[in-house]
């Protein structure tokens, strides 16, 4: 019924046209106008196109030649194109300044003027690393995380078909316009598939936790987010400290409070701005000695951003950190 309407609107419009006009092309010209119309009333909607970031990332493996050293690769992406900046295996007490010095070279690759984002690809027993407070700067101790939007992400969900789930998820993520967060607490969480479930949800964004990934009670909670897959999980190095086990989640517990001022901050930040909000975040909180985001994490986990998940895949086959 709906296209019958449009088409006897379309018509009618062209009546009107065809009253004003005189002459033997006037048909013609009618029903240019009629077609023109049809085209204009049935073009598809635009969707949301994927964030508009040229990152740069670090990707930080285990050494088999010794629990000192630490596998290193930097890369670059610009326009849609990888571009490997520098690698190989380095002594931790070296790390942060090796990688400082190919985050400075990696800017060269991005394109002028583009909006960096800084992607800590880290084994995920090595998550809550606080690679945001790493200095910026041989003559500037400004942290990491306060000059550049920076996350973090699970080397493990760089496979293929994690890629593709968590693809479809963010593609569903554009239209949102705020961070819905779902709240795991140390007081009484519910059981791990539970967690799945929802996370699994369309609607499903943001796991925000009350403890840090090392908790015991939460930690089954943790991989299970990094399993489903989530697409962003929030929590702070310095959350719920109270062994566990003995914390309600009650008024004074420290994650409860961190998790309060998270979803209020967040729930009206699109998905996609996250980075830069968490920058901003970082920011006030250096500044500011009892704010209650020291020690923010954040797993961000677009694989848009990057490139071909299959063409990564192969040529960390040939690379040190493979």
């Amino acid at each position: 019924m709906r296209n019958g309407s449009t088409r006897c609107g379309q018509w009618s419009a062209a009546l009107v046209v065809l009253c004003e006009l005189d002459g033997p092309g006037a048909a013609r010209t009618v029903s240019r106008f009629a077609d023109r119309l049809q085209a204009l009333l049935h073009t598809p909607a635009v969707e949301p196109s994927a964030p508009d970031w040229s990152p740069i990332l670090v990707e930080l493996g285990h050494s088999g030649a010794g629990d000192g050293l630490v596998r290193v690769e930097v890369s670059a992406y610009s326009e849609g194109r990888r571009h490997p900046v520098d690698s190989g295996t380095v002594e931790q007490h070296r790390l942060r300044a090796y990688v400082r010095d190919r985050i400075e070279a990696a800017f060269r690759y991005l394109t002028p003027g583009a909006d960096e984002l800084v992607a800590f690809a880290l084994p995920r027993d090595w998550l809550d690393w606080p690679v945001d407070r790493w200095e910026s700067a041989p003559d500037d101790a400004t942290p990491l995380g306060c000059v550049y939007p920076l996350v973090v992400t699970d080397h493990a969900r760089r496979k293929a078909s994690t890629r593709h789930v968590l693809t479809r998820a963010w593609k569903r993520l554009d239209s949102l316009p705020g961070a819905r967060m779902h709240r795991v607490e140390c007081g009484g969480p519910e059981e791990p598939g539970r967690l799945r479930m929802r996370l699994r949800r369309p609607d499903a964004c943001l796991a925000g936790f009350g403890t840090a990934p090392a908790a015991s009670r939460t930690r089954p909670h943790f991989d299970t987010s990094l399993t489903a897959p989530a697409p962003v999980i929030v929590w702070s190095r310095d959350g719920c400290g109270s062994g566990q086990e003995d914390c309600s989640g009650a008024d004074g517990c420290t994650g409860k409070a961190f998790l309060d001022a998270l979803d209020a901050c967040l729930t009206a930040v699109p998905p996609a701005e996250l980075p830069r909000r968490i920058l901003a975040l970082r920011e006030e909180a250096d500044a500011e000695e009892e704010h209650w985001a020291h020690g923010i994490q954040l797993l961000w986990d677009d694989p848009r951003v990057f490139t071909d998940p299959h063409a990564v895949a192969a040529a960390h086959a040939r690379t040190p950190v493979a």
